[in-house]
């Protein structure tokens, strides 16, 4: 293993870490306006960083590639998981609707259809390896 993938297995281990005691702490607090939202982004950024750490540790392309497949489940989450957390704590809860969330949710699962039909129907990720 080289320097600069140590360095980043620590540095993500450390980000997993956080990211995994704010989500604690979020869920402890969770009578707070926002805390749920905010929790769930921490769940999914953790998430994001263990599958990071076990991607660069694996040496079976197979794993490799469910690896990276499932990671995409928080890459894809999260920015839905911030802008749900930024409504809240700004307490803009107008936009809450169940129908605006839905539509807010259909360019993370159109990603998720992507990814994990990719290999034997379309070929469209770019990403790492094609099974």
């Amino acid at each position: 293993m080289s320097l600069q993938s140590t360095i980043y297995i620590i540095a993500s281990l450390i980000s997993a870490a956080t990211t995994l005691l704010l989500a604690i702490y979020a869920r402890r607090r969770r009578d707070a306006y926002s805390a749920v939202a905010f929790g769930w982004m921490m769940v999914l950024a953790t998430w994001w960083s263990v599958l990071g750490i076990l991607y660069l540790l694996t040496n079976d392309p197979s794993v490799a590639v469910i690896l990276r497949r499932l990671e995409y489940i928080a890459i894809a989450g999260i920015p839905v998981a911030w802008l749900l957390f930024t409504l809240r704590f700004t307490r803009q809860d107008w936009w809450l609707t169940p129908t605006w969330i839905a539509a807010l949710c259909t360019i993370p699962i159109l990603t998720q259809f992507i990814i994990w039909t990719d290999g034997w129907l379309h070929h469209l990720w770019l990403g790492v390896g094609n099974s």
